[in-house]
């Protein structure tokens, strides 16, 4: 659902933390602090061009890094895996190289 969100270029406030600075960059979502996300949500209610900015933003920044080719070749993979089970190197054969 977030993804869709995203995808749809809905711009968001992200608190300051660790987890999630690791998913969004800070020039693809606000990021602030507890005590400032009326602060920031209403700066970004007010500014039609900084709502724009961050949407278009976030949107692209989300199809690039969830897009449904990536996602349908994650199912596969999940699909084979369960079925065939975890891929194993073979073992090697002798030391040369090929």
């Amino acid at each position: 659902g977030n993804v869709l969100l995203a995808q749809a270029g809905l711009p968001a406030v992200v608190l300051e933390t660790k987890e999630l600075r690791s998913l969004f960059a800070g020039d693809v979502a606000m990021v602030c602090e507890r005590e400032n996300v009326a602060a920031a949500v209403a700066r970004l209610l007010r500014d039609p061009a900084l709502r724009q900015h961050y949407g278009r933003l976030v949107a692209a920044d989300a199809i690039r890094r969830f897009s449904p080719r990536r996602s349908a070749i994650r199912v596969v993979d999940l699909l084979y895996a369960a079925r065939f089970g975890l891929e194993r190197p073979a073992a090697a054969r002798s030391n040369t190289p090929l």
